[in-house]
């Protein structure tokens, strides 16, 4: 459980820009020997607006200076061993969906259902950690033209066991190599996360 704060943050379906809050960022794993459900998202974002990029998309409401409030994304899915637990390098194959849960007139997500699935490997070696994972996504649109985009999903992580700390690297984005013109919503994004972990059992990050 945490909270965030991203400074300059798009907010594409509104064409607005400004400072996001987001509040109960979560994420919980049950697992069951080789299966494991995972239930993760953000229970409220608040958007300070300061200035505007682009046109809202329609049924968006404009910019007229106020905050924009709305739930956040809310994903479940499933996580499968497909190795044996003594196995050198784990495999495990993801899926899942995000439901839709946002406000269309808000512009802070899309009202829209997206699966995913993705196949994972880790890569443990002595103190690294390595973990990639690449896969497919079925992402529903705010274009009546074109409602559903296909994209290409991939996240990487590295750490390294420092003792007390155990710094980290962490990689992920989506990308859709067939279409000619990014769906609003829907572009195609990278992100990069350098972060340090320290604890047991009990752990922050």
């Amino acid at each position: 459980m945490g909270a965030a704060v991203h400074e300059d943050q798009r907010i594409s379906l509104a064409g607005a820009w400004g400072r996001l809050f987001e509040f109960g960022v979560f994420q919980a794993t049950w697992t069951f020997d080789e299966v494991a459900v995972r239930l993760g998202g953000t229970l409220f974002r608040l958007f300070d607006p300061m200035g505007t990029f682009a046109e809202p998309v329609a049924d968006t409401r404009p910019p007229d200076g106020s905050f924009r409030k709305d739930a956040g994304d809310v994903r479940v899915s499933t996580i499968i061993r497909l190795t044996g637990a003594d196995a050198r390098y784990p495999a495990a194959l993801r899926f899942g969906t995000r439901l839709p849960t946002t406000d269309n007139r808000e512009g802070l997500g899309r009202d829209q259902a997206d699966f995913f699935t993705t196949l994972a490997v880790r890569i443990p070696d002595g103190r690294w950690d390595i973990s990639l994972e690449a896969g497919l996504g079925v992402n529903g649109t705010r274009d009546i033209e074109h409602e559903q985009i296909d994209p290409i999903l991939f996240g990487a992580h590295v750490s390294y066991d420092a003792g007390p700390v155990r710094p980290f690297l962490e990689l992920t984005g989506q990308h859709d190599p067939r279409i000619a013109e990014e769906r609003r919503g829907n572009e195609n994004i990278g992100e990069a996360r350098l972060g340090m972990r320290t604890g047991g059992r009990r752990w922050v990050k």
